[in-house]
């Protein structure tokens, strides 16, 4: 569906809720060739002068993820013009209204957002990416995970290119879920992949004990992930990870 109020580059808007984790999520798709600066005032929002400041692309999947995100809000009863736009923090970060935990991802022409109230959920994070035969997972291995991870994951199941990003995505909606207790930036070497079950779409992550008590963080994670065609030969892949510290393992 495409939602009326979308400007032209917008199109295909899905929004959906989960009624175990309280999370609602919205997807839209983008296409950077139809995008044009006045598509911010479309949407009653201000280009940010870094933004402005940066290329087409960047503007453009910028307000693709902003405009997800004011719908998800809206979705959960938040008054979108009392409590301003998403702002952004000193390290890029969006800044959620009160109340409020969400993610924000845009890969490939895809834009998502994940959000809930934070009665609900402590922590959020969401990430897409693209998944091609064309790319070479060699150099993403080696930044993103060990041997033993690769073979855990090859041994469930997986391709080796599947494998690696889907751990470089999972790995990437941890740090958004955890940043906002960290306050910030931490590597992919603080957390291992230490369990999947492609048949749930779950995959296990674990902090380094170190960092877990740095922070004072549970240690387990689990992470829900989708493998989803994206007409052709490539591939999407999502992954979210959300949940209450008072409970998770």
């Amino acid at each position: 569906m495409t939602d009326s109020a979308a400007p032209a580059f917008i199109s295909d808007v899905h929004k959906a809720f989960d009624v175990d984790t309280q999370i609602v999520t919205v997807s839209c798709k983008f296409d950077v060739s139809l995008f044009q600066p006045a598509d911010y005032a479309v949407l009653n929002l201000l280009m940010p002068a870094s933004i402005a400041a940066s290329v087409r692309k960047r503007q453009a999947e910028f307000l693709a993820g902003r405009y997800a995100a004011s719908l998800a809000l809206a979705a959960l009863d938040i008054d979108v013009r009392a409590c301003g736009p998403v702002g952004i923090g000193p390290r890029r970060n969006p800044v959620w209204p009160q109340g409020v935990v969400a993610s924000i991802s845009h890969a490939a022409g895809r834009a998502v957002c994940a959000a809930s109230r934070r009665a609900h959920n402590d922590f959020l994070g969401v990430d897409i990416e693209l998944l091609s035969p064309e790319m070479d997972c060699a150099d993403v291995q080696q930044a993103v995970m060990g041997e033993r991870e690769l073979a855990l994951l090859v041994d469930a199941g997986l391709a080796p290119s599947q494998a690696v990003f889907l751990t470089f995505s999972a790995k990437e909606s941890l740090f958004k879920a955890l940043y906002p207790a960290v306050g910030d930036y931490f590597g992919f070497e603080v957390a291992s992949v230490t369990g999947c079950n492609p048949r749930a779409g779950r995959l296990s992550l674990t902090l380094a004990g170190w960092f877990a008590d740095k922070h004072q963080l549970p240690v387990h994670y689990q992470c829900r992930y989708w493998l989803e065609a994206d007409g052709g030969p490539a591939a999407r892949i999502k992954t979210l990870i959300a949940g209450c510290y008072s409970t998770t393992a």
